[in-house]
């Protein structure tokens, strides 16, 4: 299988873009993705679009390096959510050479969760931009099946799913929720967690932010994704450890990230 791999920036989140560049070219990767707009309030983010330098400094790096841009962060479906609010990071997303935005839903109204969505997509779309719903257990769109009926029902070509294996892991989905969705699989963030015996919403969002594992290194059930994941899938090494970080710093967590990545691909299916 031929899967190229992105180190999304979650991992490495107090990286700058131009540096965290470097550190996927230095440790085998063919993509990054860079947060652009804060998860949460308070949340780190670096505003490419308004940095005229920062942008500068990022394109020339990929231009040296050949690292190119997978994603772009992050669209918050909400109660105040407004397509063209977006149109800054979708048009830095253009000019970063990005495939796709990522999107999340916290709007407790389904209906203006799917309005927002559609026009969302079609708003990207403009700029020749997918849009990756991830679903979350601790947001409106909690299951697999939850984003299969937003992008189903968004009606939009470029609406796809982001399959993240901690969020399915908590969520109690399935790989098979997502069978036969058009599109729904060809992007999928890695990592590992112990398992979630007990606790909420807040132990969930910890781990999730702070406390992921190396591939391998936990309890999650990684096989079924790997397995159903199309040749062409883009894998996302997403391991946000403050430990790991600690103790290995950002490059070499990076490069442990990928390593472990593969080793677990040539575990279950044909080498990549």
């Amino acid at each position: 299988m031929s899967f190229s791999f992105s180190l999304s920036h979650l991992t490495l989140l107090q990286i700058a873009p131009h540096l965290i560049v470097g550190i996927a070219s230095r440790s085998g990767y063919d993509f990054v993705g860079l947060r652009l707009l804060p998860s949460g309030v308070g949340g780190i983010a670096y505003p490419l679009m308004s940095d005229k330098a920062m942008m500068r400094d990022t394109r020339a790096r990929l231009a040296d390096t050949g690292i190119r841009v997978f994603d772009i962060e992050s669209v918050s479906l909400n109660p105040t959510t407004a397509a063209d609010d977006y149109l800054p990071l979708f048009q830095a997303g253009a000019d970063l050479g990005a495939r796709t935005v990522i999107a999340s839903g916290f709007d407790p109204d389904p209906q203006r969760t799917a309005d927002n969505f559609a026009a969302v997509c079609e708003s990207a779309a403009g700029f020749g931009l997918l849009i990756h719903l991830e679903f979350i257990p601790w947001s409106s769109v909690r299951t697999p099946s939850d984003a299969r009926t937003l992008v189903e029902s968004s009606r939009q070509p470029n609406a796809r799913v982001l399959l993240d294996v901690l969020h399915l892991d908590r969520s109690g989905g399935t790989v098979q929720e997502l069978s036969g969705l058009s599109g729904a699989m060809d992007y999928f963030h890695v990592c590992d967690a112990p398992k979630l015996d007990h606790g909420g919403d807040e132990d969930m969002i910890h781990t999730a932010r702070f406390a992921r594992l190396l591939p391998g290194d936990g309890d999650i059930d990684l096989q079924p994704v790997i397995e159903a994941a199309p040749t062409d899938s883009v894998i996302g090494i997403e391991v946000p450890s403050t430990e790991l970080m600690h103790r290995l710093g950002a490059e070499e967590l990076a490069r442990r990230g990928l390593l472990a990545t593969k080793n677990l691909i040539a575990a279950h299916v044909r080498s990549p």
